[in-house]
């Protein structure tokens, strides 16, 4: 399996953590902590938009970009962190396959692992291409939208912006392929961020060890070296945790991503596949080069998947 195309949308005008501080999202020190601790500076929020006009802007612009074959498409694959992405009345799913015309397409939307749910679902589809012919193709869609005062922010860890993310893949070879996945939820954790405070302070004790050991057991039963990573591509939840990581897993900090931990927020599920994308248009991965997407999901899971460039 392959990925051949990323296609991301943000906001064209992030809003910086003053702004969201006059809007009661959080004190004044908290907005400082999380500029001189966690290294956030602006969020991507799109105001007055909806998560169907911003996942309708992003297909256009994957279709326009990625000049795919319609007919081609097999399964549409939809992974969002929030329960909900649209009023109950509206099936988003069914309304972008017509409006897209991909109403021949087999399709799901997931949200069981939060942030870590795309993991999961280039997971399944790695085991739906075993079916497929040549020629079929896979799209997974990730989106969400700080539409809720929950969806902003993680206390004490992050502030959330909005965004979308499309992705297809492919049995034919191309940029990036798949090797492995590495998937591990602690149930301990299920209530995220309507957990107690002593939950709380476990999750962050336990984080840095979990997420280190999870890189590395999927590097290791790659039969790789953490050496051999030529980059990571995290999640941007902030700066401290992953020099946390860096330090835990004897990984230079140089090499893994992290410059759009200031320009974006935690946008979701997206992050990765955007510092990924990024990543490239820099040069930053040749042919030949392994690296890692990693995320993490409350609830909690700890995910991260290997890639051949």
């Amino acid at each position: 399996m392959y990925l051949n195309h990323i296609t991301y949308a943000l906001s064209d005008q992030p809003s910086d953590l003053s702004t969201l501080c006059e809007r009661g999202e959080f004190s004044k020190n908290e907005a400082l902590f999380f500029e001189k601790m966690m290294g956030l500076k602006y969020i991507s929020r799109m105001a007055h938009v909806s998560t169907l006009a911003l996942i309708e802007k992003t297909l256009s612009r994957f279709f326009s970009e990625s000049q795919v074959n319609k007919k081609s498409v097999k399964y549409f694959l939809f992974a969002h962190t929030s329960d909900c992405v649209a009023p109950f009345e509206i099936n988003i799913t069914k309304k972008l396959l017509d409006d897209f015309e991909l109403d021949h397409a087999i399709s799901f939307s997931a949200t069981i692992n939060k942030c870590a749910t795309i993991f999961h679902l280039l997971k399944i589809s790695k085991s739906l291409f075993t079916n497929l012919q040549k020629n079929e193709q896979i799209i997974l869609l990730i989106a969400d939208s700080t539409f809720t005062k929950i969806l902003r922010t993680i206390p004490g860890s992050t502030v959330l912006g909005d965004a979308a993310t499309v992705l297809l893949l492919s049995k034919q070879e191309n940029q990036s392929q798949f090797i492995d996945a590495l998937i591990e939820t602690d149930g301990r954790f299920a209530s995220g961020n309507f957990a107690s405070h002593k939950e709380q302070l476990l999750f962050q004790s336990i984080y840095v060890q979990k997420l280190g050991e999870i890189i590395l057991s999927i590097v290791n039963r790659n039969s790789l070296s953490i050496e051999q990573i030529k980059y990571i591509f995290p999640h941007n939840v902030n700066l401290l945790s992953w020099y946390q990581v860096a330090a835990a897993i004897h990984m230079p900090i140089e090499k893994i991503y992290l410059k759009n931990i200031s320009k974006t927020g935690h946008c979701f599920g997206s992050d990765p596949f955007i510092n990924l994308k990024d990543g490239i248009s820099a040069g930053l991965i040749s042919p030949g080069d392994y690296y890692l997407l990693v995320t993490v999901g409350l609830g909690a899971t700890f995910s991260a998947i290997l890639f051949q460039y």
